[in-house]
């Protein structure tokens, strides 16, 4: 059985402060929200080269983003991204000092995470056997096609192993200079299968949430006093 919320404000303003008081209410976000961001990817030089151009023109820019930061390949004129969940070390060999560039630049530096496994990834082998992807109700591994039209599976984020490894994943990150990622995806929970906390369709809407909270703790749990975010879709 599904459950619908209904907010009488009766202004859009009252009704959204009924919503938050009941689901909770954003952080007002760091500073660096608030300026233009950029996108620059395709390895350390051209993303330096990006960044001083920037500042070279004199335009405004707070972050940049770098979602390839865990690889990417060419195919004609069409560019994939890896999905790994590590840094990709022929693209990025010297991650934690660029990082540390574009700080002395005055850029934040974001990256990118999704809660799917693709089977041929090094990630499969940190999950599967560790049984952290959502099942069958048989047990065994849920694999669908996924958007790079090949099988994956998904982080179970019920399962308390499961979550701690993605959370692992992106305090990783950090540890080597990101201030933050696109927490991309997560409405993609299949409907027949089963999760920690029981069938995968009783589960589904709540998935998204799963995954931003997820993101929420690796953030939190660094207190350095670096300014950090995520966004999500």
């Amino acid at each position: 059985p599904g459950k619908v919320h209904l907010f009488d404000g009766p202004t859009p303003p009252e009704a959204l402060e009924r919503a938050t008081a009941t689901f909770g209410r954003p952080r007002m976000p760091p500073r660096l929200a608030f300026s233009p961001w950029l996108d620059a990817i395709d390895g350390s030089d051209n993303v330096r080269a990006i960044a001083k151009q920037l500042r070279d023109e004199k335009i405004p820019s707070s972050v940049i983003w770098t979602e390839d930061w865990r690889g990417g390949d060419w195919n004609g004129e069409n560019y994939t991204l890896k999905e790994e969940w590590d840094v990709d070390p022929t693209l990025y060999p010297d991650f934690s000092k660029l990082a540390s560039d574009l700080h002395d630049e005055g850029f934040s530096f974001l990256v990118y995470f999704n809660p799917v496994v693709y089977k041929k990834s090094k990630a499969w082998g940190e999950t599967s056997p560790k049984g952290y992807l959502v099942k069958h109700e048989d047990g065994s591994d849920y694999v669908f096609t996924g958007a790079k039209f090949t099988d994956c599976g998904l982080i179970d984020l019920d399962n308390p192993d499961g979550r701690a490894w993605a959370v692992k994943k992106m305090r990783a990150a950090l540890d080597l200079g990101a201030d933050g990622w696109m927490n991309d995806f997560a409405e993609w929970l299949p409907t027949d299968g089963t999760a920690g906390k029981g069938p995968s369709l009783d589960r589904h809407n709540h998935y998204p949430v799963a995954w931003q909270e997820t993101a929420r703790e690796a953030l939190d749990s660094v207190n350095d006093g670096q300014q950090r975010l995520f966004f999500g879709r």
